[in-house]
């Protein structure tokens, strides 16, 4: 599986959650307003043939690839940036609105497993003068 068709699988997956705005790549400004959250997936790196029983074409191994998600919720001032963040990162595995929930176990099919493995704590994103909050999710993906 290529990397755009892992990235795609995952944006699509993004695109479900209510209230996330999944962009192809950041703008001069960040489209995050209102009640919606803004991300962007993008590729981190990969450690290849190391996942056991993978498909790296020796039967032996497959890839490991790390895919980092970028939320931005709004400005850095406003308290509903932070609540939609605390939504989206939610541990609880009941809740609805967590990307880590509602991440598919495969990507429906495009991988052998996906799975978010950790979130950064909140941080400013973007322009000094008017920061927006936001976080990053790093997500694991075994070919």
């Amino acid at each position: 599986m290529s990397i755009e068709t892992i990235r795609e699988a995952i944006e699509a997956a993004l695109s479900e959650v209510d209230g996330l705005r999944v962009q192809q790549e950041w703008g001069s400004a960040v489209n995050a307003s209102g009640n919606a959250t803004a991300a962007v997936v993008e590729f981190a790196g990969a450690t290849y043939d190391s996942v056991m029983g993978g498909g790296s074409g020796h039967g032996q191994s497959g890839d490991d690839l790390t895919f980092n998600i970028t939320l931005v919720a709004g400005k850095a001032s406003d308290r509903m940036a932070r609540k939609r963040l605390d939504a989206l990162v939610d541990p609880d595995p009941d809740s609805a609105t967590s990307v880590r929930n509602n991440l598919p176990p495969t990507l429906s099919g495009a991988v052998a497993w996906a799975i978010v493995r950790s979130a950064s704590g909140y941080r400013e994103y973007g322009d000094e003068s008017q920061p927006m909050l936001g976080c990053e999710l790093t997500v694991g993906v075994a070919t």
